[in-house]
């Protein structure tokens, strides 16, 4: 029997955390209690953009975001990517500008139909036609010049802690404006 008249507060803490520790590790009965695997109930996807790959001609916006084609929806804000006119190698000092990491992706997120998807503008003048022509205080616009749709399906089905994959190809399909 413990008597708080005659313990002090740190012999009153030590009996306090032995109990503890022996009525988490066996029942009544005398049993040991397994340890209970803890489930990782997130899961986060980091995206890093090295390569385009397609030339644009003009300054160009990337947007990056995560579908769920079962429920048709996106999952995910999306994340920018800016090229130059002159081409992706302007930003390789800023290498870690083009990395983002999708966070708190939950086990059912995973299990779904899940794709990467990147939306291409072009942002300059209305027309290909107009882009040589260099007007002092043209309105730039930001027109849709394609999209690319990437499955994830394999990379979400890994067991794995870590796995990194690198996708060189990424079909792009061009949007054809009367």
């Amino acid at each position: 029997m413990v008597d708080p008249d005659s313990m002090s507060v740190i012999e009153l803490y030590h009996v306090h955390v032995q109990s503890a520790e022996n009525s988490q590790g066996a029942s009544a009965r005398g049993t040991l209690r397994r340890k209970e695997h803890k489930k990782v109930l997130t899961h986060h996807l980091y995206f890093c953009m090295r390569d385009f790959g397609h030339s644009v001609g003009e300054d160009t916006e990337i947007y990056f975001s995560l579908y769920d084609a079962k429920r048709g929806q996106y999952i995910s804000e999306r994340f920018l990517v800016r090229i130059s006119k002159e081409g992706f190698s302007n930003y390789v000092e800023k290498m870690h500008s083009n990395c983002t990491i999708f966070t708190d992706l939950g086990n059912a997120d995973l299990s779904r139909d899940l794709y990467m998807v990147a939306h291409v503008m072009r942002c300059g003048r209305m027309l290909y036609s107009d882009s040589g022509k260099n007007k002092a205080g043209a309105a730039t616009y930001r027109r849709p010049h394609g999209v690319g749709v990437l499955s994830l399906v394999d990379a979400t089905q890994e067991q794995t802690e870590e796995l990194e994959l690198t996708f060189k190809v990424c079909e792009v399909f061009l949007f054809n404006f009367l």
